[in-house]
């Protein structure tokens, strides 16, 4: 049975193996008054979303890896000598394609079972929704980067078409990691972020403080020039408090 997009990259990111000291939703909430409790739940939302996005970054980087891996086996497989050398051009040939993509795509669904701790044997449609869950690459994806270059594949080319799928991948494993904030949550997300000075909450929609929150993650501050990509410049402040 394959679950939807969604169900799958909660699993990979709320996996309990690989996830064993994050919060399953057993809070101990202390009770002493409103402004305490609201304080411990903005700092344990914000704590929970660190420990995925961390996750997240791990998944994302687990993923580039595999790339790497699929394509090193197809090629010492399928297009590396007795010598060592490495003819591209056989991949003009149709079923050195077929053969070479067959390589990849093992690879893939083996580490995708590894993850999810697959034993039994899968069909193909299945293999190729796990591996695209796992490193958001499909085997249709594959076929169509080989198809498109042939016997003119070269690394670099392979590394840039994986490259864009990485991205894409990336955005959903992030996405999932901040699924529990709400509208609520915008104004401890831009305190947390040390932007309480710079722009004005209450014009920062969700989708726009989850993105700043993960660059927040990423690049460890976040510039004007940033802010005026993700927000717009009229949902800043001035030095003086006013937007600008």
């Amino acid at each position: 049975m394959i679950f939807p997009f969604n169900v799958i990259f909660s699993f990979l990111l709320y996996n309990p193996h690989h996830a064993k000291d994050s919060h399953q939703g057993n809070y101990h909430l202390p009770k002493d008054n409103n402004s305490h409790l609201a304080h411990y739940l903005a700092s344990d939302k914000l704590h929970k979303h660190k420990k995925l996005s961390d996750e997240a970054k791990v998944l994302a980087d687990t993923a580039a890896a595999t790339h790497s891996e699929a394509f090193t086996k197809a090629v010492e497989t399928h297009l590396m000598d007795d010598k060592k050398k490495v003819y591209f051009k056989r991949l003009d040939n149709d079923q050195v394609r077929e053969s070479f993509q067959k390589s990849m795509k093992d690879v893939y669904v083996s580490r995708a079972k590894e993850y999810f701790q697959i034993t039994k044997n899968l069909d193909e449609f299945e293999e190729s929704m796990l591996m695209g869950a796992y490193v958001g690459v499909f085997e249709q994806d594959l076929k169509s980067i080989l198809d498109q270059y042939n016997g003119k594949l070269t690394h670099s080319d392979f590394h840039k078409e994986t490259e864009q799928l990485q991205q894409k991948l990336e955005q959903r494993l992030y996405s999932v990691a901040a699924t529990h904030f709400k509208y609520e949550d915008i104004p401890d997300i831009i305190k947390h972020v040390g932007l309480e000075g710079k722009v004005k909450s209450q014009f920062i929609n969700l989708d726009e403080a989850k993105t700043l929150l993960n660059l927040f993650y990423r690049e460890g501050a976040l510039t004007d020039t940033i802010l005026r990509r993700v927000i717009g410049a009229y949902k800043m402040k001035s030095e003086s408090g006013e937007s600008k």
